[in-house]
């Protein structure tokens, strides 16, 4: 039961993750301020050719930006997923959880260094949760 409590917390860390991501995208244009307004004309203008197409900055920042999002909520539900298998399956759950941590832990770092806290903190906090739950599986194994 502490694994899959610990998981489901985790879960919601980053769909809490996920949900605040998305709405800062849908919102990221939402300004007065001229020096920013003039930013993003510049995305939306500055076209480059890719493969047989042109797409402007403005077009990879959005898919970059939706990509993560749907990236987030993936890894939301697979940890859900996987705290429903702690107690039936608890080495399969014990080996999906370390890349699930690996990747959570470099959300947390770039987070720190090129983004803001409260992100960076949510992958801190979920991947704790996370590395709790491997060391209760793994007692559980030996």
């Amino acid at each position: 039961m502490k694994v899959k409590l610990l998981l489901r917390i985790a879960s919601a860390c980053v769909l809490f993750f996920a949900a605040g991501h998305l709405v800062g995208h849908l919102t990221r244009k939402s300004t007065t301020d001229p020096k920013r307004q003039e930013v993003f004309k510049q995305m939306e203008e500055v076209k480059f050719p890719i493969g047989t197409q042109f797409r402007s900055y403005d077009e990879f920042f959005n898919g970059m930006s939706i990509n993560f999002s749907i990236a987030l909520a993936s890894l939301a539900i697979l940890l859900w997923l996987i705290s429903n298998s702690a107690s039936s399956a608890p080495k399969t759950c014990y080996l999906l959880l370390w890349p699930v941590l690996i990747c959570l832990v470099g959300f947390a770092i770039t987070g720190f260094i090129f983004f803001f806290l409260v992100p960076a903190v949510t992958c801190v906090a979920a991947s704790f949760l996370i590395l709790m739950a491997i060391n209760s599986l793994h007692k559980h194994n030996h």
